[in-house]
């Protein structure tokens, strides 16, 4: 990993960002350099901000397929379920309504109109896919392998301006790289700014609290057999993910006791700028391309969505 830039050494294509869209680009982009000061990004929280899994389509499993042949990692590709609840009229039920879908985008983004990503897109299962050397943990293993394997690739500054006209990208070493290709995945309220690039943009961020519990009440208990995770509108929590003994709760706000349901806590994480209020869906920005979910500011981006764009970037070159 280096912290600087060589002035003698040129690198013309580049990812702005080391979070788990950055990164899978640069599994698939060899030639790419990767420009990051947060390498894994939230991945690095202590806390984890919500379900991680790998939802199965055609891309992901040749991806995870490609990760195991690339780096001689011999495991098998098991496919999962994950069964998705909502908490409604006192029950548990396996459906979504159009009123809970507006309730639930106003208590989480303050506004009635829903867009159809909201809620895991109103599903009751979602099947999905783990390593059987990795399990559970999956995700993260994955992302902090291919992080290591391409260490040599990742430039660790800061980038503070992009001069487009020039084709320079500006490092807070006031090191200047030039460019023939740049793809970014930081938030594009972030990139907008380093562009010097006016906009009306909404770009605005609602936070949540992420309350890891350990699961106590018998409720829970039953619960964490039958489902992965479970929404709400009528409570101080907005999602609840049941991990092992454990269970993770998303609060629309500060949570007001040391127990949530019965649960006492273990850990937290406060006033994360995590949900994006309204999408914006931009794919380019001044000859940049722009992936991921705050890269191109759309909540119905998933991992799958990258994998998809990062396969055909590689085909098209």
């Amino acid at each position: 990993m280096w912290s600087g830039v060589n002035k003698n050494m040129r690198y013309t294509k580049f990812i702005i960002g080391g979070g788990i869209a950055g990164l899978t680009l640069a599994f698939y982009l060899d030639e790419y350099k990767v420009i990051t000061t947060d390498l894994l990004g939230q991945l690095n929280s202590p806390i984890q901000l919500g379900p991680r899994i790998i939802q199965f389509d055609e891309y992901s499993f040749k991806f995870l397929t490609d990760v195991c042949q690339k780096y001689k990692l011999n495991a098998d590709i098991i496919v999962k379920t994950a069964k998705i609840g909502y908490y409604e009229d006192s029950k548990v039920v396996d459906s979504v309504s159009d009123n809970f879908k507006q309730e639930y985008s106003m208590m989480t983004r303050g506004k009635r109109e829903y867009e159809s990503s909201f809620l895991s897109d109103g599903k009751n299962y979602i099947s999905y896919l783990e390593l059987d050397c990795y399990g559970s943990d999956t995700f993260i293993k994955v992302f902090e392998l291919i992080a290591n394997k391409i260490k040599k690739r990742i430039i660790k500054q800061e980038v503070i301006a992009i001069h487009q006209h020039m084709n320079k990208i500006i490092l807070k070493s006031f090191n200047n790289v030039k460019y023939t290709d740049v793809i970014s995945t930081i938030p594009l309220s972030l990139l907008t700014k380093l562009l010097f690039i006016p906009t009306d943009y909404n770009f605005e961020l609602l936070p949540k609290t992420f309350c890891l519990c350990k699961i106590e009440n018998e409720v829970d208990k039953e619960l964490s057999n039958l489902y992965s995770y479970i929404y709400t509108v009528k409570n101080i929590w907005s999602r609840k993910t049941y991990l092992g003994d454990n269970v993770l709760y998303e609060l629309v706000g500060d949570p007001v006791c040391k127990k949530i349901q019965g649960n006492s806590i273990i850990n937290l994480k406060e006033n994360v700028k995590i949900q994006i209020k309204s999408s914006l869906k931009v794919d380019e920005i001044s000859g940049i391309k722009l992936s991921g979910r705050y890269g191109r500011w759309d909540h119905s981006i998933k991992l799958n969505d990258v994998i998809k764009q990062a396969m055909e970037l590689t085909n098209a070159i």
